[in-house]
């Protein structure tokens, strides 16, 4: 098995080379507006799933084949952070390369100490925030049990209040579920408490296997105003469609 992919071209990353630390659909959500289809492995407990040494391998062959790499990107088919050897994986990649190391992950974990303390030398990371209350979070996000909205809120700030990398939030607008006044003030009001650098404001533009709509241009320009109260907006999701005509 091959453990890394690409380097893909990322709007926000440029070159990325992935890294894959947890078999597909390992997730301990099940977002509707995922691409890869409801999870099939609902997972909440942390775990080593393959051979951290692999893993770092694989790393080692593409930095050697000398391919442009821009960023090193743990995201994949699943959460990153239910890997137990993140933190190991960081570590060592860091001491081999000065490629910058990025983490996407739901922010589900990062109440745990361990989580945090694992994403601490991780120089961008990028959480996800769709929702800021419990009735939004269970539509939108579907969490495994035991998951609580404010729990996960809480552990963003505490992190961010010792990281010393670059934190942006990305906040995914699906039309009907989160997309609606009340809820983008809320999701602002958690954003001002957890002081990212940036937010990302995206819409799926991919087919999703739940049938889900994009927001519409007025829904990410309310989003834009009522979020960019609280942190600069970076990367509005269809940037063009928001210039004037």
């Amino acid at each position: 098995m091959r453990y890394v992919y690409g380097p893909v071209l990322s709007r926000r990353l440029g070159r990325s080379l992935g890294i894959e630390t947890v078999p597909l659909k390992t997730c301990n959500y099940s977002c509707v507006y995922c691409e890869l289809g409801e999870t099939t492995n609902r997972l909440n407990e942390r775990r080593s799933f393959f051979p951290k040494e692999d893993i770092l391998n694989d790393v080692n062959r593409a930095l050697s084949s000398g391919i442009e790499i821009d960023h090193i990107t743990f995201a994949g088919d699943g959460e990153p952070t239910l890997c137990s050897d993140l933190g190991w994986l960081i570590d060592k990649i860091k001491k081999i390369t000065d490629i910058p190391v990025v983490v996407i992950t739901n922010g589900s974990l990062l109440n745990r100490e361990d989580v945090r303390e694992d994403l601490m030398d991780a120089d961008i990371v990028i959480p996800s925030l769709d929702a800021a209350d419990v009735e939004t979070f269970k539509r939108i996000n579907r969490p495994c049990r035991g998951l609580e909205i404010d729990e996960i809120i809480e552990g963003l700030v505490e992190f961010n209040r010792l990281y010393k990398g670059t934190l942006y939030i990305e906040v995914m607008l699906v039309k009907n579920f989160n997309d609606d006044v009340e809820t983008l003030q809320k999701i602002s009001e958690a954003i001002k408490r957890i002081k990212p650098d940036g937010v990302y404001i995206l819409t799926p533009v991919r087919p999703t296997a739940t049938p889900v709509e994009q927001a519409d241009k007025t829904a990410i320009i309310r989003a834009s105003k009522i979020i960019g109260e609280a942190a600069r907006i970076i990367h509005p999701e269809l940037e063009a469609s928001l210039k004037t005509e």
